[in-house]
This record gives C-alpha cells, sequence and structure tokens, in this order.
C-alpha cells in the first residue's frame, strides 16, 4: 500500500489506538498497515466502508507539541 493513494486521505487522532483496532477487527474492517510506532505516536491505516484509506494516529502529545512549536 502506498502511503497515500486516491484522492484524500482522512486522519483521525484516537485515544487508544490497539483497542480501537480490536474494536474495527472484530466488526469486520480491514486493517491495511499495522501498528507502527515513532516518538511521537502511533499509526494505522484502515479502509473506510467506502473504500477510502483512513490513517488513525494516537499521539504522545508532548513530544509532538515539542517537535511543532
Amino acid at each position: 500500500m502506498d502511503y497515500f493513494s486516491g484522492e484524500f486521505m482522512m486522519d483521525y487522532r484516537v485515544a487508544d489506538l490497539e483497542g480501537l483496532l480490536a474494536a474495527l477487527r472484530s466488526e469486520g474492517i480491514e486493517i491495511v498497515k499495522e501498528v507502527e510506532i515513532y516518538d511521537y505516536g502511533k499509526f494505522s491505516h484502515i479502509i473506510d466502508g467506502d473504500g477510502h484509506n483512513v490513517e488513525l494516529w494516537e499521539p504522545v502529545d508532548d513530544i509532538y507539541d515539542d517537535m511543532v512549536g
């Protein structure tokens, strides 16, 4: 999967990425990118009901805030 493949991609900040992914899996949602962990947060990608790529991000706010000023 390309990072961005399509006309647009939604990006949502979430509080509990692993918990959300477990709930989405149980509902039959396609997880197309397993969790990637960086200093500033965790990321994953799903495909929504309309076939669009959606990025889910659980930020580490202190580190992210320092990065962006």
